[in-house]
C-alpha cells in the first residue's frame, strides 16, 4: 500500500432505512458490490445505551428489509443477517450485516421442475425464481437472442429434469458460462444478466506530482498466477453425432504470460454443435483468471465519481487512469467498490480495477509490454516479477 498525500476527509451521508424507518449517525458503515459476486454486502455499527429500565433494546431483528441511501441516492437493498451487541459500563456497540436480496438465490437449492424445455436464459431464471417463491425482478441489457439456444445436455437432454442438486446460482452460472454472460445486481436487488460494458465513468482517478486535484489517497497493486495457465483446453464428446469431426470436440485459449509447463483440462458435459463454442468458453476462463490474478485498488474521497452532477461510482464502468506513484495509467475496468464511513476517514471509496476486456471473450487492445500502447499493471508487473 503506497500514500502520496495527506487528503481532509469528505462527508457524505451514508444512511439506512430499516422496514421504512431512516436511521443514521453510525460510528462505521460500509457498503460494498462486485462483478466477481452476485450479492453485495453492507455492515453498520453504532453506540448505543441502556432505556430507563436499563435493557438493551436495539429494536432490530433478523431478516429486517434494508434500504441504504447515500445522500437520498439508493445503493443497495437487503437483508439484516447478523446482528451483535459488544457490551461495555455505560455504552455499547451494535454492529448489524447482510447481503442483498439476491443472497437467497446464492443460498437456495434448485427446485424440482418436471420438465427443462426453456430456451431463453432470462426466461428459465424468471421461471426458477417463481417456482422458489425468490421475489427478484430480472432485467437483461441485451438482445433476445443472445439468451436464446440454451444447451441442457448437461442435465439429460431430453426435457425431463432431474433432481439438482445444487443451489440456483449454480443452476444460473452454468447458463451464464454458457452464453458468456454476467449475472449482476443493483441497487434495487434486481438480478441483471448483462455483459462487461464500454460505459466511461464520468470522473478520473489522478495521483499527479505537483497537482492540487489529486484523489487519489492510497494505491495497492496486487499480481498473482495462481489459478491461470498458459493454455486452457476445454474438450466435449458427443457419441451419436454423424460427422465424426464432432464426436470429440475440443478448443482452447492461451496465455503468453505464463510458463508452458502450466496448462489445464476441462471437460465440458455438454455436446456442442457450435464450433466457436469451447473456443469461447475457454478464452473466457482465461479472461477470467487473468482478471482475479491482477488487480490495482485505491482509495478515494469521497463516494462521487462526478461531485457536481452527483453521479456515484459504479462497477462495471471504464475509468481513466493516471497514478504516477504506482505508474499505472491508462483506461480501465472498476471491478468492485466499497463505501465506508467511519471518524477516523470520513467518507472514502475503495475501488478495484482490472484490465478492460477482463470479463468479456472479445480480446480489446491488451496494454502489455508487446503492444506498447501507454503503460498498464501488466506491463510493469510482469516485468518486475520476470513473466
Amino acid at each position: 500500500m503506497v500514500s502520496f498525500q495527506q487528503f481532509k476527509g469528505v462527508d457524505n451521508n451514508l444512511e439506512i432505512d430499516i422496514n421504512g424507518q431512516r436511521f443514521t449517525g453510525f460510528t462505521y458503515a460500509s457498503v460494498a458490490r462486485s462483478m466477481d459476486a452476485l450479492s453485495g454486502t453492507f455492515f453498520f455499527s453504532t453506540t448505543i445505551k441502556e432505556d430507563a429500565d436499563g435493557l438493551i433494546d436495539n429494536g432490530l431483528k433478523m431478516d429486517d428489509k434494508v434500504e441504504i441511501f447515500i445522500d437520498d441516492q439508493k445503493v443497495m437493498t437487503g437483508y439484516i443477517e447478523e446482528l451483535s451487541i459488544d457490551a461495555g459500563v455505560n455504552n455499547h456497540e451494535l454492529s448489524f450485516g447482510g447481503r442483498d436480496i439476491t443472497s437467497d438465490i446464492i443460498d437456495s437449492s434448485m427446485p424440482s421442475f418436471s420438465e427443462l424445455s426453456f430456451k431463453n436464459f432470462k426466461i428459465l431464471i424468471e421461471k426458477v425464481l417463481n417456482k422458489a417463491d425468490i421475489d427478484v425482478k430480472v432485467i437483461s441489457s441485451l438482445a433476445k437472442q443472445d439468451l436464446d439456444t440454451l444447451n441442457f445436455d448437461a442435465f439429460g437432454g431430453d426435457g425431463k429434469a432431474p433432481d439438482l442438486n445444487m443451489t440456483i446460482f449454480d443452476f444460473f452460472d452454468h447458463f451464464a458460462k454458457q452464453k458468456q454472460v454476467l449475472l449482476l445486481t443493483n441497487e434495487n436487488g434486481d438480478l441483471v444478466i448483462t455483459r462487461e460494458e464500454s460505459k466511461v465513468s464520468p470522473g478520473a482517478l489522478t495521483c499527479k506530482k505537483n497537482n492540487n486535484n489529486n484523489n487519489i489517497i492510497s494505491a495497492n497493486v496486487n499480481i498473482n498466477t495462481y489459478e491461470r495457465f498458459s493454455k486452457v483446453n476445454i474438450s466435449s464428446q458427443d457419441t451419436n453425432a454423424v460427422d465424426k469431426n464432432l464426436i470429440n470436440q475440443q478448443g482452447f485459449a492461451t496465455d503468453s504470460q505464463i510458463r508452458k509447463s502450466k496448462q489445464q483440462r476441462i471437460f465440458y458435459p455438454n455436446k456442442t454443435t457450435d464450433p466457436n463454442a469451447l473456443q469461447n468458453m475457454s478464452q473466457w476462463h482465461v479472461n477470467i483468471y487473468k482478471a482475479k490474478g491482477t488487480s490495482y485498488s485505491t482509495v478515494t474521497q469521497g463516494y462521487y465519481a462526478q461531485p457536481v452532477s452527483e453521479l456515484l461510482w459504479e462497477i462495471n464502468t471504464l475509468v481513466d487512469i493516471e497514478d504516477d506513484l504506482t505508474n499505472v495509467k491508462g483506461q480501465y475496468l472498476i471491478e468492485g467498490f466499497s463505501f465506508t464511513k467511519d471518524a477516523d476517514s470520513g467518507s472514502v471509496t475503495r475501488l478495484n480495477i482490472v484490465n478492460k476486456g477482463s470479463y468479456s471473450v472479445k480480446k480489446e487492445i491488451e496494454i502489455t509490454k508487446e503492444t506498447g500502447v501507454n503503460k498498464s499493471i501488466l506491463e510493469e508487473l510482469f516485468k518486475k516479477a520476470g513473466l
